[in-house]
């Protein structure tokens, strides 16, 4: 399609909507999990299809493979798996501080969370990197600079959850929309440094965004309920990483060094 090829941000944007919120919207009215489950593979099915439409089906194949490319420095593993808890640390110390308490708050084991850590990597939000981080960062750092894509994409990010802030057995049920639209946009920050600084690989990404969804069962509801603490956490740290790459892009690198200026 010649739409597709002329505007494919805007195509995969508008493609990882529909094909989303087709399996969410059924899912305000019906608890059933597989509309939650099928509809976060939007974005990963809305990539391959405008990679598909503009570059044929050997660059799919190409694209597909380079989800699971691995070959990325030990330390950025650890810092992805490492990092999300330490947001969360600080959200729950704000918490305690501002008179939270733990009361009545029972945890999983802690023996639940690598399997916690590997369904949120693969099934529950990671899955999502392929197309935000994998298609969609690239091509608009190719427009702008990493910051300004990275709040275009956190704004993009946060609003293809809306339907699930109208589902009521979803965690996003219990979350002010305004705090987390902010907390959004400084993960995407995150991200971006993240993708950027390991010369792309979506798989960190992937990681990454398990590791921030997979703690959650282990810290109070009402914490995340406020989702205030989990934003302000996200803010300090989003501004450590602009300070620590000012006048540089938020990686070790450029988007040239990375291809990124011969995409479509």
């Amino acid at each position: 399609m010649k739409l597709v090829k002329h505007y494919p941000i805007v195509s995969f944007f508008v493609l990882a909507y529909l094909i989303s919120w087709t399996f969410w919207l059924p899912f305000i009215f019906s608890s059933t999990s597989i509309f939650w489950l099928l509809g976060g593979f939007g974005p990963l099915i809305a990539a391959v299809l405008v990679v598909f439409n503009n570059e044929g089906k050997s660059q799919a194949k190409q694209f597909i493979k380079g989800i699971f490319r691995l070959k990325v420095a030990l330390g950025w593993y650890f810092f992805a798996l490492i990092l999300p808890i330490i947001i969360y640390y600080f959200a729950y110390q704000m918490y305690l501080f501002r008179g939270g308490t733990v009361e009545d708050f029972v945890t999983p084991s802690i023996f639940f969370y690598p399997i916690a850590l590997i369904f949120a990597t693969l099934f529950g939000g990671g899955q999502e990197e392929v197309g935000w981080r994998g298609f969609a960062l690239p091509r608009l750092q190719s427009k702008y600079s990493p910051f300004t894509s990275s709040v275009i994409l956190g704004v993009m990010w946060a609003f293809w959850h809306i339907p699930l802030f109208y589902a009521s057995a979803t965690y996003q049920a219990n979350f002010p929309f305004g705090w987390y639209l902010l907390n959004t946009i400084f993960l995407s920050i995150i991200f971006t440094w993240f993708f950027n600084s390991t010369g792309g690989s979506i798989f960190i990404a992937m990681l990454l965004h398990g590791a921030v969804n997979a703690p959650s069962g282990w810290v109070p509801l009402e914490l995340m309920s406020s989702y205030s603490y989990m934003t302000l956490s996200t803010f300090f740290v989003s501004v450590i990483l602009i300070i620590v790459t000012k006048n540089k892009p938020l990686s070790g690198t450029n988007n040239r060094n990375l291809g990124y200026d011969k995409l479509k």
